[in-house]
């Protein structure tokens, strides 16, 4: 995956993220910090080479 590929996916899940997370946590703080940790960890898989088949379930099922 490229930094355009990864930046596109964070563009376009960030919001969606952290109103799942929002909902699930109750608290925006918390939700933020969750979406942010996910997205970082998901860079340092992505960026050591390795792959996530299915970007989109990686995120949402991760850290929440």
């Amino acid at each position: 995956m490229t930094i355009r590929e990864f930046e596109t996916y964070f563009t376009r899940l960030y919001l969606p993220l952290g109103m799942y997370a929002l909902r699930i946590v109750d608290n925006a703080d918390d939700a933020e910090d969750i979406v942010e940790n996910t997205f970082m960890k998901a860079w340092q898989i992505v960026s050591s080479g390795s792959e996530i088949e299915n970007f989109n379930s990686y995120i949402y099922v991760s850290n929440i």
